[in-house]
């Protein structure tokens, strides 16, 4: 069955994806989630999403957890506009303490959580594809049984939401 693009019959698959040598180590999966009421993050994607660019979100949670090499899917909130789901895909570079960039600042629709964001933990990604004109919607993930019990879907409030690595390849096969 087809919907948005998306086989639904493809994330019913478990077997690991081949990983280049190197690679071996346990990769956590985490979904960063931006409010498109609070931030452009579609627009952003756009223009800073593009593979191999380099771009930083802020975390309050779990930031021990997350580790260079782990693989972030980045989700659209609802917000106004009723549609959610993944947008993105990154690997994490560096988790790190820093600024809000030049570069953020211009796509913040709401100026108190630019201000909330400036005190936590920022981590650095690598963009690897970006999903802006045919993204992942929760519709679809909701349809695979595996997914439908994400946290993400539960609890949708969180900013930084673990993934479990079985529902991470089911994710990235629906993506490729």
């Amino acid at each position: 069955m087809k919907e948005h693009g998306w086989d639904i019959k493809v994330g019913m698959r478990t077997e690991k994806p081949a990983r280049p040598l190197g690679e071996e180590r346990y990769m956590n999966y985490w979904i960063l989630q931006a409010n498109p009421d609070k931030f452009r993050i579609v627009d952003g994607l756009k223009a800073y999403g593009k593979p191999n660019q380099i771009d930083c979100w802020h975390i309050s949670q779990l930031k021990e957890e997350v580790k260079p090499r782990d693989t972030v899917f980045i989700w659209k909130a609802k917000g106004s506009s009723g549609v959610s789901g993944i947008y993105a895909k990154a690997v994490v570079v560096l988790p790190q303490k820093s600024p809000l960039s030049d570069i953020e600042e211009n796509y913040f629709i709401d100026k108190a959580e630019r201000k909330r964001l400036e005190k936590l933990w920022e981590i650095t990604i690598k963009y690897c594809a970006s999903y802006t004109d045919r993204p992942l919607l929760l519709d679809t993930i909701r349809e695979i049984p595996e997914l439908k019990i994400m946290s993400i879907i539960r609890n949708p409030r969180r900013g930084i939401q673990r993934v479990k690595p079985e529902q991470g390849r089911i994710i990235e096969s629906m993506l490729h």
